[in-house]
């Protein structure tokens, strides 16, 4: 998971789910996706959220017109729902929240 991929004018999360359950440590190159990314054990292109790709072009960027101005402080939390509310359900949801200005 990229959890954070951002500058002033532009943000994304990314997932890279992978072919395995639970940790696991890349022993080889093949299985590290290293000699060739699309034979890994994870999907090392993953899939992202970026507002701007999304047609929301005025989410994030220097400035009072975007809804999130990167020239000031803002808090990021990200949130993983599970199923069933615990810590071991299967994930369902991963949400997003920009806070700033209260």
């Amino acid at each position: 998971m990229d959890i954070w991929e951002a500058n002033s004018i532009s943000s994304a999360f990314t997932a890279h789910p992978c072919a395995n359950d639970g940790l696991w440590r890349c022993e080889n190159e093949t299985d590290c996706g290293n000699t060739d990314r699309y034979k890994g054990v994870c999907d090392q292109d993953g899939c992202d959220l970026n507002a701007y790709r999304a047609g929301v072009t005025d989410f994030f960027g220097p400035g009072s017109s975007f809804k999130v101005d990167t020239t000031k402080p803002m808090t990021v939390v990200t949130q993983f729902i599970t199923s069933d509310g615990t810590a071991n359900g299967d994930l369902t949801e991963i949400k997003r929240i920009f806070v700033q200005d209260g």
